[in-house]
């Protein structure tokens, strides 16, 4: 069960980016050419939302090689992808036999990714699909809330959160990305990398690294499942199974206690 505190967190999240504009800002791949969607958005990729509000898309959007494709910049931003998607050229195969995933595409030197949101607070991202990009498919900040979105086939990681490289003197005290419904799946690295997080009925399966990196947070009937690492890097979650995974369930203490024959569901 989530603690109130990360329930009162998505709450406010949810009340603070609808209360923002009475009607969406529509994107669709010709407002993408344009540009000029925000202020300093130029024509073409990436779309850059810089103003607090709700943006809709209303077709999918095909991203050219070396791009992101949203970059969010500004606090206070829903983003509805209104069931589609934002996918650039890389395309992941994953062969369940050697359980291994590999792309036609370099991660890149200056990692793209499909939607940026890293220097964003309270971000809503929901409803559609990410996918094909030569580094992470979402890159978000604090306190933000994703929900119904399938992000898959990219180079790099699935999801990575703005804290996932701090140091470990870093506070781990950073509010928290909640995670709804979200299937992260076939890229290249490793499927969700963050520093505290909660999980609700999320799947990461058959990802080419770790299922899950997260050193905090809480899980509920979500799984890590088929990926090429261990199914968690970070010690047994609670509410997080851990199914099949190549190097096993878990890898404790930067893999110094290494648990790899226990592949059977855990709880």
């Amino acid at each position: 069960m989530m603690s109130n505190q990360l329930v009162a967190m998505a709450a406010a999240t949810l009340s603070l980016a609808a209360g923002l504009a009475s009607d969406p800002v529509d994107i669709d791949a010709d407002a993408a050419a344009r540009g000029n969607v925000t202020a300093g958005d130029a024509p073409g990729f990436p779309v850059t939302i810089s103003q607090p509000g709700r943006y809709r898309l209303r077709s999918d959007l095909l991203v050219p090689p070396h791009a992101d494709g949203i970059v969010i910049t500004a606090p206070d931003v829903t983003l509805d992808l209104n069931g589609h998607r934002v996918h650039g050229p890389v395309r992941c195969t994953h062969s369940a036999v050697i359980r291994a995933v590999a792309c036609n595409g370099r991660v890149d030197s200056m990692p793209r990714a499909g939607i940026h949101a890293a220097a964003a607070s309270r971000s809503v991202i929901r409803n559609g699909s990410v996918s094909g990009f030569a580094g992470v498919g979402i890159h978000h900040g604090d306190s933000t809330l994703i929900e119904n979105v399938e992000v898959s086939g990219n180079a790099g990681a699935g999801i990575v959160g703005a804290r996932a490289d701090a140091s470990a003197d870093a506070p781990k005290s950073a509010p928290a990305v909640l995670l709804r419904q979200v299937l992260v799946q076939y890229n290249g690295g490793a499927g969700f990398v963050c520093d505290r997080a909660n999980v609700e009925r999320s799947s990461f399966a058959d990802n080419g690294g770790n299922g899950v990196e997260c050193q905090g947070g809480e899980f509920a009937d979500s799984v890590s499942r088929g990926n090429g690492g261990y199914g968690v890097a970070d010690g047994f979650k609670p509410g997080l199974r851990t199914i099949n995974n190549r190097m096993g369930a878990v890898a404790r203490d930067g893999g110094v206690r290494m648990e790899a024959s226990r592949t059977d569901t855990q709880r």
